[in-house]
């Protein structure tokens, strides 16, 4: 997991890649909604088969989300809302 600052508070985060990819996280796991064969995310605009659910966030996971890890607790943050929020501090070692 990779550091990255909030404004003066630093937070731990990583970005979600889906099932089978290279960054696993085990607060993710499969989305089981009702319907997921035609239920479309309005996010992403992809079937809810192809998300993963956060149990601590309480929230879907689209392919490219960001997990992050504050005080507060797990938010769920599209790309472009982490971008605008966060910058790099250092890479994972």
């Amino acid at each position: 997991m990779a550091l990255y600052i909030k404004k003066q508070d630093r937070v731990d985060a990583v970005q979600w890649l889906g099932f089978n990819k290279q960054t696993e996280d085990p607060r993710v796991s499969e989305y089981d909604p009702y319907d997921e064969e035609t239920e479309i995310c309005s996010f992403c605009n992809k079937k809810a088969s192809e998300h993963g659910w956060c149990l601590q966030a309480g929230q879907r996971v689209c392919i490219g989300d960001w997990i992050v890890q504050e005080t507060s607790g797990i938010g769920i943050l599209h790309p472009d809302e982490f971008e605008e929020n966060y910058a790099l501090v250092e890479e994972e070692k």
